[in-house]
């Protein structure tokens, strides 16, 4: 829907959200039910750490402890936060989620079992979700 922006153009990406003719887009009829069935993710690879660090040049690192995800439609909860951060925003201490619990919610909303999925990869049956337990994260459904 928004062009993606060049590099780490974070702030490209900020203004097009932000950008009140882009969003009229969506306040139409046409697009009312559109997220009924349709999930929409927002997400990176990885956080960034909450404080510049000081190198060949200052500036955030990658950072797997903490980061920021948003889900719409197919089911989530709006208008939620699930999860807190501490006050530096560098790890999580209130009800942290791995990325195979998100993979195991995601394939739950589209009406998967993650237990039951498997993808023969080098001979091996593998889930998607990995060898680990994996939840599906039931406070974000609506």
């Amino acid at each position: 829907i928004f062009p993606a922006p060049r590099g780490y153009g974070h702030h490209l990406l900020d203004e097009a959200l932000h950008d009140d003719t882009r969003s009229e887009q969506f306040d139409g009829p046409a697009v009312q039910h559109l997220l009924d069935d349709t999930i929409v993710v927002w997400g990176g690879e990885f956080g960034r750490t909450p404080m510049g660090e000081v190198r060949e040049f200052t500036g955030r690192n990658h950072h797997i402890d903490a980061f920021t995800m948003w889900f719409a439609g197919g089911g989530f909860r709006p208008g939620m936060t699930y999860g807190e951060t501490d006050e530096f925003g560098f790890g999580a201490v209130k009800d942290p989620v791995h990325v195979r619990d998100i993979h195991a919610t995601l394939l739950h909303q589209m009406g998967l079992n993650h237990e039951r999925l498997n993808v023969r990869s080098q001979g091996l049956d593998v889930r998607l979700t990995g060898v680990n337990p994996a939840k599906v994260i039931k406070p974000l459904l609506a």
